[in-house]
């Protein structure tokens, strides 16, 4: 699990120089800053704290870091001799409470517990590399679970990286240069605030997808060039499950799954405003298990990966035998798109509010 989350409060000069700045207008600006201008960018939750800690209450120490670096990017702030914000208890859950019936409050009840948290992210390499760690375990594990084996977490790691055909310390490595890129290509399911599994997708351009769809190359010979958001085309590496103590319920891991990937959809494709802008999906039949499920999703196989018989799948409009489970996939991303355009503009509303 991640560590606890440390919070922090600004101090009364901070509160008062931010307050001549009348933010009042655009500060969702700020929202928009983090998820799309920054490099990398950063993802979390905003709209619970930023209002009320402007204001000098309690907001978690990564939105204050993130905060004053907005603000010397984009307002001329000038670092004083003083302390930007100092470190605090954290907050009664009345203090975050947002006023109960502003729009950000009302999606909040909405999709509140399906944006991610915390133990959902990647903060350094370290993470990125334990993510990696558990999708080449797990590649290891069901590949000797097949043939009736049973194996511990350091044999998964030998196997998968077998049949893999690279290390974790590559993968990870390659990988990190992605999410340093873009945050939510990499990150964690969680169930009850464990980390189950992880969920790993690439935004892809449409040269890029159709170099890999073409079956000439491997998923580590795309760079960054092969790769862009807002996209139409994601290549989902893994959504799979880690072998983790207390979770036991297939139901909650593949829901928790299911939610992990659609936030990624939709945090790196394009929003859906006309039929050109639905998505392309593409994955790896790497397991008898994964092509089945693939299989019953709807995916269609459209090739081969290079010199292995591993089959390459898409669910694309154009490949969809029946619109019907496409379709459900594009509104559940527009719900999640939705969600977290509210994050960035839904805090402005609640500022009228308290007016």
């Amino acid at each position: 699990m991640a560590a606890e989350a440390k919070f922090v409060k600004l101090t009364k000069r901070s509160v008062e120089r931010i307050a001549s700045l009348d933010l009042s207008k655009g500060r969702w600006k700020f929202g928009k800053w983090m998820r799309r201008e920054r490099q990398p960018a950063a993802h979390m939750s905003i709209e619970k704290w930023l209002a009320k800690g402007l204001k000098g209450n309690p907001m978690p120490e990564k939105l204050g870091n993130l905060l004053l670096e907005y603000l010397v990017a984009k307002k001329d702030w000038v670092p004083g001799p003083e302390k930007f914000a100092v470190p605090t208890e954290a907050p009664a859950e009345d203090v975050a409470r947002l006023p109960k019936w502003s729009f950000a409050a009302l999606l909040e009840r909405l999709t509140g517990p399906w944006l991610p948290n915390e133990e959902n992210l990647c903060h350094n390499y370290e993470e990125v590399e334990l993510a990696t760690r558990m999708m080449v375990e797990w590649i290891g594990r069901y590949t000797a679970e097949s043939k009736g084996k049973s194996v511990t977490n350091e044999e998964a790691r030998l196997i998968g990286e077998h049949e893999m055909e690279r290390t974790v310390k590559d993968y990870a490595k390659w990988l990190f240069r992605v999410w340093q890129r873009w945050p939510s290509t990499v990150m964690f399911c969680t169930v009850n605030g464990v980390r189950m599994g992880t969920n790993i997708s690439l935004p892809l351009t449409e040269n890029g997808r159709l170099k890999f769809r073409s079956g000439s190359c491997w998923d580590m010979d795309l760079t960054l060039k092969d790769m862009g958001v807002p996209t139409r085309n994601v290549l989902v590496l893994m959504a799979g499950e880690a072998k983790v103590k207390g979770v036991r319920n297939i139901a909650q891991s593949a829901f928790a799954q299911l939610l992990g990937t659609s936030y990624q959809f939709a945090s790196l494709c394009r929003r859906m405003n006309s039929k050109r802008d639905r998505p392309r999906l593409l994955c790896i039949g790497g397991t008898e298990e994964s092509v089945k499920r693939l299989k019953s999703l709807g995916f269609a196989d459209v090739g081969e990966m290079p010199k292995t018989p591993r089959r390459i799948f898409e669910l694309s409009p154009e490949t969809a035998p029946g619109l019907g489970r496409y379709l459900i996939v594009c509104q559940l991303m527009k719900v999640f798109q939705g969600a977290i355009d509210g994050e960035e503009i839904g805090f402005e509303a609640d500022e009228d509010a308290d007016e």
